[in-house]
């Protein structure tokens, strides 16, 4: 107590915990107090400030509950997670923005798990597909994209999974109009050579095989 907040516990000794805590901080935590006394166990986390600073606490009431079943007083734990909650706000922080940078490209960006499922895609599904990006995570290709595209997919994606980084090109309907879009496969190689998945990345060739197509005529 002396460390992390700065209390002398030998002076808590007969006080409220009102008393102890502060007028504020005891509004935030009395209901959870409430339940560990009628004998149900607490777990949750709060932001206070100690030395000045925000602190974030992971804290657990655990009721002492007596053979008559009536609760005689609770233990408290409380764990400094400062530390943890950075890093997760951090990580949060970049997650958001790598989310902003690939739902804004004019590219599908997804990963594909070894039952040829998507985990994961960005927002140019449902502008090119009518497919919500939520709503991804456990179809099948071919669900997506249809037999045909699987088909020819499949045998690239197989190529992936062993290890090799794969690229193709193959022609789709997008928006009611004949596509050629190039695909290339990324293998998720883990550090013990095997092949968690497979990250796709696909974008739309069309406009410059129409500006080869030209070259080559002229």
């Amino acid at each position: 107590y002396m460390d992390m907040l700065g209390t002398d516990p030998k002076a808590m000794i007969g006080k409220t915990v009102r008393e102890t805590i502060g007028e504020r901080t005891f509004a935030q935590i009395e209901s959870r107090l409430t339940a560990a006394l009628r004998g149900e166990r607490q777990h949750f986390e709060q932001q206070v400030e100690a030395f000045g600073l925000p602190v974030h606490y992971m804290i657990d009431y655990i009721p002492d509950v007596g053979d008559d079943g009536r609760t005689a007083g609770i233990y408290v734990l409380v764990t400094d997670i400062s530390e943890r909650k950075s890093a997760e706000l951090v990580v949060a922080a970049s997650e958001k923005r790598l989310k902003l940078i690939t739902d804004n490209l004019p590219v599908l960006i997804s990963y594909i798990d070894r039952a040829h499922n998507f985990r994961f895609g960005n927002a140019t599904f449902e502008k090119w597909f009518g497919v919500a990006p939520g709503s991804l995570a456990g179809k099948p290709l071919a669900d997506v994209f249809g037999q045909d595209v699987y088909q020819l997919a499949r045998l690239h994606l197989e190529n992936a999974f062993g290890g090799w980084a794969v690229t193709f090109e193959m022609k789709t309907a997008v928006g009611g109009k004949l596509r050629i879009l190039e695909t290339t496969y990324i293998p998720d190689v883990q550090g013990d050579g095997s092949v968690a998945g497979v990250y796709a990345l696909t974008h739309d060739m069309t406009r410059m095989k129409d500006v080869e197509e030209k070259l080559i005529q002229l």
